[in-house]
């Protein structure tokens, strides 16, 4: 079990003034960080980052209505709403563990959180709304520097401007970097004081892990709405967690044992509360070691994984074919880009940065430059871009939409990163073929089609996980080995059947597989869709089912 500080020590570090407010920093740090060693998952750097800054809001000034857009900090959000009596010990380390616990990112299903926040950009704008109802309430959002590439920023701030919204603060965390490269290295603002000043704010920028420095400066304004630019580092605040690894190492790892114990009694030094001390020597002479309570994010890829075999694939097709450009959205590193990232010319991988909008209009351009785009993000981030995918599809263009995570596998991120929806959505647009490949084999060939053959563009929905279907070929059909036309099925049975389950994806192929060892359902036949909207070979299906007597579909998208 982690190590927690409890409301005891929060009640005699608040009772301290300005010195106690240094004492309950580090508790919120010590508590962010059980939050996230519970689950063995999260976003540490990010968290302890912004910990002065949440901790200068609700203890210094006690303002209750706080929203966190940079959602990927949520395990400090949480610390200090358990400092404030509104969250107990148990939801504290609940943090991923399951559909009950805390959500990864901050959801409005947690007590004090007033947004549901994970899909960067969408937080400003909501606050702006809820402060303009409530003009006597002093109202904080907390932005990510990163985050300032999303275009729905500016528009959220141009409408704070505009509506003279004084009461609201908006603060941006500036530790300088995003998932894993630097923020200048992506797309930087030159000057973003004069780029928020030009939009009519009233700036200031302080060291944002001064806890009194912060409250100052949020505390008076003029007669223009507020932006303070608080200068920290990823992972501040741990003189031990920095020593073990440099800032941008600190995104989504956690660390093992023996440095989570060294970073506890960095904190708890910190704090200076000597009954806290004799609780940690306790916890230290039980010679316990923490374990994961909640559910593990799961950041390492298995083989299988078909998001795995489209990159690698990928990386195979860009080095024959000149055409193809690459365009990520930060996310590099978890959709396993960074072989591309680093062996590609500057011109043939574009980190567009958090700015989704622009990156899918921006390969709309290239398609019609001649060049074959392949857009990587999050299938659940395609949602804020899809006027400008369904203006890529009118011009009949070719370009290729990798949708990583898609269903519910990422599903201890929390709503803004599920996609169930994505098919739906997709085969709406014009023309647009989705495909669904159930393991790496069915990837590697469908994107080679995609390349190459395909008249017009294509949607991949990649998984974490594949059908499990790589280590046992003897599972494919002849007639779904390399080079059968995407226009024929997979068939993983023999053909000699009179019953047959019809599934798609990983997920559903997996439980169709399965299903055939139940009793009364012994020698079905599997069939998996692999592609949706294309035009398919009808004289194979014919053959295929003509003898059927039963056939039951199982497509679920998740």
């Amino acid at each position: 079990m982690c190590f927690v500080a409890d409301a005891r020590h929060y009640d005699q570090a608040a009772r301290e003034g300005d010195r106690g407010m240094r004492r309950l920093a580090a508790l919120n740090r010590l508590n962010a960080l059980a939050c996230i060693k519970s689950a063995d998952h999260g976003w540490l750097g990010a968290s302890f980052s912004v910990c002065e800054v949440l901790t200068a809001v609700y203890f210094h000034l006690r303002w209750d209505q706080v929203v966190l857009s940079k959602g990927h900090a949520a395990a400090m959000q949480y610390a200090c709403l358990y400092g404030l009596g509104r969250l107990d010990r148990e939801q504290l380390l609940s943090y991923k563990d399951g559909p009950e616990g805390l959500q990864a990112h901050t959801d409005v299903s947690t007590p004090g959180v007033l947004v549901n926040t994970g899909s960067l950009g969408q937080a400003l704008s909501k606050t702006a709304a809820l402060a303009a109802t409530r003009p006597e309430e002093p109202f904080v959002v907390v932005l990510g520097d990163g985050e300032l590439q999303e275009g729905q920023v500016v528009e959220g701030l141009q409408t704070v401007v505009h509506r003279g919204l004084t009461n609201l603060r908006v603060v941006v965390d500036e530790n300088g970097f995003q998932t894993a490269l630097p923020t200048d290295a992506v797309k930087g603002q030159v000057d973003r004081v004069r780029l928020l000043q030009g939009l009519g704010l009233e700036v200031r920028r302080v060291d944002g892990h001064d806890v009194e420095a912060v409250a100052a400066a949020l505390r008076e304004h003029g007669e223009a709405p507020l932006a303070v630019l608080a200068r920290t580092t990823k992972g501040g605040g741990s003189e031990a967690l920095l020593d073990a690894a440099p800032p941008a190492s600190w995104h989504g790892r956690v660390p093992e044992d023996d440095l989570y114990l060294r970073v506890v009694e960095e904190q708890v030094a910190q704090t200076g509360l000597e009954p806290l001390r004799v609780e940690l020597d306790r916890y230290l002479a039980r010679g316990p070691r923490p374990s994961a309570t909640g559910a593990r994010g799961g950041l390492s890829e298995k083989e299988g994984a078909t998001g795995h075999h489209f990159s690698r694939c990928l990386e195979e097709l860009a080095r024959d074919d000149e055409r193809i450009v690459v365009l990520d959205a930060d996310l590099a590193a978890p959709c396993g880009l960074e072989g591309l990232a680093e062996t590609l010319p500057a011109h043939r991988f574009l980190e567009m940065g958090i700015a989704e909008q622009d990156m899918v209009s921006h390969a709309g351009g290239l398609a019609l430059a001649g060049k074959l785009p392949v857009v990587s993000t999050y299938a659940a981030f395609y949602r804020r871009a899809l006027d400008q995918l369904f203006v890529n599809q009118t011009e009949g263009t070719k370009v290729i939409y990798a949708g990583h995570y898609a269903g519910l596998g990422y599903y201890t991120d929390g709503q803004t990163h599920q996609s169930l929806n994505d098919v739906g959505l997709m085969r709406s647009m014009p023309g647009l073929v989705v495909a669904d490949p159930p393991d790496g084999r069915q990837t590697r060939r469908l994107l080679r089609w995609a390349a190459r053959e395909a008249p017009g563009s294509v949607y991949f929905r990649l998984r974490r996980t594949g059908a499990g279907l790589d280590d046992e070929p003897s599972l494919v059909e002849a007639a779904a080995a390399e080079g059968v036309l995407p226009a024929r099925p997979l068939v993983l049975t023999d053909r000699g059947f009179d019953s047959c389950l019809v599934a798609a994806g990983p997920l559903a192929t997996r439980i169709a597989l399965a299903a055939r060892s139940a009793v009364g359902l012994e020698g079905w036949g599997v069939v998996v869709q692999c592609l949706f909207g294309a035009e398919l070979d009808m004289g194979f299906y014919g053959e295929l089912f003509g003898g059927a007597k039963r056939v039951i579909t199982c497509l679920l998208y998740t």
